[in-house]
């Protein structure tokens, strides 16, 4: 049994597989169990053919077999990237104690996907609903921590929001915008004056 380069890259792309699968029980790393079996049965079919191709005499490759890497390549990148964008800044702070009726995860969630709320998710360029929503003091602390994180534009806004719980001030306050800091800073001192 000879094993070819062609060879040593499938069985690099199952361990690479393997890998995603490993790394995918870290904390930051979220990946359903379907796609840990599916990344697992996938890294064994390539394990498998490695095996299976080595015992043959003469194997042809199609070219491609050399760029089949950058599959688990780019899918270790997306998780890379999503590990190292969940620190504790991306989720407001105190998460032991979220503003009532507001889900941490749900927070978290909402800083990489756009809430589904059809009053939320109306563009600046429409009615302006969104910026209403944003300066209303009767508005939900759910709904001013998707603004603030789904429409930076607005995020002085729901900053000097007096609706706005702590954790989100907090979670705004750590994004280093001066704007929202002045809007903060104002914030506090018009509620000391009170």
């Amino acid at each position: 049994m000879s094993w070819s380069a062609e060879e040593l890259v499938l069985v690099g792309m199952g361990a690479l597989f393997l890998l995603i699968v490993a790394t995918s029980f870290a904390p930051r790393i979220e990946l359903s169990n379907l796609s840990r079996v599916l990344f697992a049965v996938w890294a064994i079919a390539f394990f498998a053919v490695a095996w299976f191709s080595a015992g043959l005499e003469v194997v042809r490759y199609p070219p491609f077999v050399w760029i089949l890497p950058m599959v688990p390549l780019t899918i270790i990148g997306v998780l890379v990237r999503d590990a190292i964008a969940w620190h504790p800044g991306a989720v407001p702070a105190q998460p032991g104690a979220p503003a009532p009726g507001v889900d941490a995860d749900a927070l978290r969630r909402a800083a990489f996907f756009p809430p589904i709320d059809d009053a939320v998710t109306v563009g600046e360029g429409g009615d302006g609903r969104v910026r209403a929503l944003a300066a209303d003091p009767e508005a939900s602390a759910q709904e001013l921590a998707d603004i603030a994180f789904t429409k930076p534009q607005l995020r002085a806004t729901v900053a000097s929001n007096p609706a706005t719980p702590s954790n989100v001030l907090d979670w705004l306050a750590s994004q280093g915008d001066p704007v929202v800091h002045a809007a903060i800073k104002a914030r506090v001192t018009v509620s000391t004056r009170s």
